[in-house]
């Protein structure tokens, strides 16, 4: 793929547009309120874009159209997780929006006390740092795979951070909602555009079906995106959604409550419309692959790979690409920045650093703070290398801090006794079975050599979840790789392995010793030792070997069977993961509010009377003697004001009718062409 003078151009022109509109919105910025809430006065388009902006990266395509790519449509479930959550948005909208609050730890610190806010407002800097490294992991697996490594994603990511760094430190929220509003457009634009490029170049749907498995047109998995998969994925982000440090700002920043639920709820559903261009993607790139078309590609590549093999040169459509990629990306980073800024300005700089700090100081705080953010967004990126497992942290991480959010709003019980206790269970849980036990794992495991007698011994039944750690050179003569691959025995299989090998010839280990030596010191004459181990001869398709990627001439050298910790950590075992903590959490969290000491009466009135009474209505709020942290615009719209219930049954009931509209959409999708 090489750039036509028209792709700089239209890459130019984006960066430019988005300065000029973010720096412009600076001069609104009067306060903290203005900074982090925009003033709370944004509309309902506004509103949409916000959070298609917000909730849209470049890493959703990324994961679903490699997803859909290996597993067809089913894939499609990376982001549909969220379809029948969708309609609760607009029930959950309506209480961020009366809050008054500009953070969500300032729901916690009112709610629980000053040692949960703290608690929330770093764990949600960390979970941040998580979306953020997620972000810039997906953006460095397009750039790279569309351009086949010819263009370095750093220079992409510096261009893009050094933007949104600029407008959103200067502008706060007023820039980052109205550059959204531009770059929801494009986001629209970058999900679309790939889809009828790409069923001209297979035959269109016809031709698209008679080039893959029928298998790709199912709309679940067999493992990963099962039916139980998707209902574990569902509930936990039905839970996590109200404690994602984003989602104040989304909902809370519109005139009113009624401007935060369309915007939250229609908003996300215009990200589902998006999603089922994502899935084509991937589907057709299986095709690409099928016809020969496009050589074998690894899963995340799949997205850089129809942006580069589809796509027609000279015309600026690459350009319009790339700019539609880093506005999915600039929109999020911006809105994670600003919301990022409050928690450590507002809820740890002045709580506990500098209480005495004025608004305008805070605003200077704030403009520098997210950088912290930035910083820790990198570390994680460079951390984790796949997009979907980065995924998973995100999911589980923040349904710790969600569980007992709900509960605080749900129940009136609940105190910072159970707070603590449901946090605590379930984060040793996840420490225990999730990523950090593979780590450790990982780390303590006891190599054994890879010997033809040794390997062959896994080709048969292995116990449910057991791992096996392989240490592995890939079969590539000309660059090999050594690489650590972990199968996971994830069902009862009486192939176990499913793998043929042979004892490596002493010519061979001595020509992949030298070849490892050229590719780790570039070219030359390089000395090594001669590499032990097994040759990979034949992979049996329904051996785990397989789906772990290895491939026939790949050399194993040694291998280490892991134990218990971590066993849940494969994305494939996500309602398993979810069946190990949340029962849990529930548990510790309901025990230890009836066994801590209740909250006093006369707060949690004042904090239910904040969070019932609609926006318009503060007046009742003073003479209860309730505080607010930043009211904002303050008029009241007649239909939450007059008939609040009319308002939360009907609109959920048609947000369902348009959960099942694309449901319906998706399965039609499965059959034209068929």
């Amino acid at each position: 793929m090489h750039f036509h003078w028209l792709d700089v151009l239209v890459l130019c022109l984006y960066f430019i547009a988005m300065l000029a509109v973010g720096l412009y919105q600076t001069r609104k910025v009067k306060s903290t309120g203005d900074f982090f809430a925009g003033g709370r006065t944004f509309n309902k388009f506004l509103m949409m874009m916000h959070a298609l902006g917000t909730g849209t990266h470049a890493d959703d395509p990324v994961v679903v159209v490699g997803a859909s790519f290996k597993y067809g449509l089913a894939g499609i479930w990376y982001t549909f997780v969220y379809l029948f959550v969708t309609p609760f948005y607009w029930l959950i909208a309506p209480f961020f929006r009366r809050s008054r609050y500009l953070t969500t730890a300032d729901f916690f610190e009112a709610r629980f006390g000053t040692a949960l806010g703290t608690l929330y407002a770093v764990w949600g800097t960390l979970i941040f740092a998580v979306n953020m490294g997620t972000l810039l992991i997906g953006t460095g697996k397009i750039v790279s795979a569309a351009s086949m490594g010819s263009i370095s994603p750093t220079w992409g990511i510096i261009g893009m951070t050094i933007a949104f760094l600029i407008y959103g430190t200067a502008g706060g929220l007023f820039a980052t909602v109205f550059t959204e509003a531009i770059q929801g457009l494009l986001i629209v634009v970058m999900s679309l555009m790939l889809v009828p490029f790409g069923l001209a170049m297979v035959g269109w749907f016809s031709g698209l079906h008679g080039s893959v498995d029928p298998s790709m047109f199912r709309l679940t998995g067999l493992e990963e995106l099962s039916i139980w998969w998707i209902l574990a994925g569902s509930i936990m982000n039905l839970i996590n959604i109200v404690a994602q440090p984003h989602t104040m700002e989304v909902c809370a920043s519109g005139k009113t409550e009624f401007e935060g639920r369309i915007g939250f709820t229609y908003g996300n559903f215009v990200k589902r419309f998006c999603a089922l261009g994502w899935a084509m993607t991937g589907v057709i790139v299986a095709a690409l692959v099928s016809k020969g078309i496009v050589g074998q590609i690894a899963r995340e590549d799949a997205f850089g790979t129809a942006i580069r093999v589809l796509l027609p040169a000279g015309f600026g459509l690459i350009g319009l690409m790339f700019a539609a990629i880093l506005a999915a990306q600039m929109s999020s980073l911006s809105a994670f920045m600003v919301a990022a800024s409050a928690l450590i300005s507002r809820n740890v700089y002045k709580k506990h650093i500098n209480p005495a700090a004025d608004d305008a100081h805070m605003l200077r705080v704030a403009r520098f703070a997210g950088l912290i953010i930035v910083i820790l967004g990198v570390v994680f990126a460079l951390g984790v290398g796949h997009v979907a497992d980065a995924l998973m942290w995100f999911w589980t991480l923040a349904t710790f801090t969600g569980l007992f959010m709900w509960a605080g709003v749900l129940w009136r019980r609940t105190n910072s006794t159970g707070a603590w206790a449901s946090f605590a269970v379930m984060l040793a849980i996840w420490l225990y079975v999730g990523e950090p036990g593979q780590a450790w794992s990982q780390h303590a495991a006891r190599w054994m050599d890879g010997t033809a007698r040794a390997i062959a011994s896994y080709n048969n039944a292995q116990p449910k979840f057991s791992r096996l750690l392989l240490d592995v050179v890939t079969n590539a003569p000309a660059k090999p790789e050594r690489k650590q691959v972990l199968v996971l025995f994830s069902k009862e299989n009486p192939k176990g392995l499913g793998i043929q090998v042979r004892e490596i010839a002493r010519f061979e280990s001595l020509q992949l010793s030298r070849a490892l030596g050229r590719a780790s010191r570039g070219e030359g004459s390089v000395r090594s030792k001669a590499i032990l181990g097994v040759v990979v001869t034949s992979v049996d398709d329904g051996g785990f070997a397989k789906s772990a990627g290895i491939k026939p001439g790949d050399v194993i050298i040694r291998f280490a069977r892991l134990g218990t910790p971590g066993v849940f950590a494969d994305k494939r075992l996500l309602h398993y993961r979810l069946l190990a903590f949340l029962p849990a959490g529930i548990l510790a969290l309901i025990f230890g509010s009836l066994l801590g000491r209740p909250l006093p009466k006369e707060r949690l009135d004042k904090f239910y009377a904040l969070i019932t009474t609609p926006v318009g209505r503060e007046k009742e709020l003073i003479e209860q003697g309730v505080d607010m942290v930043y009211a904002g615009a303050s008029e009241g719209h007649p239909w939450e004001l007059e008939h609040q219930t009319a308002v939360n049954v009907v609109g959920f009931l048609v947000a369902l009718a348009f959960s099942g509209f694309f449901f319906l959409l998706l399965w039609v999708l499965s059959w034209v062409g068929a």
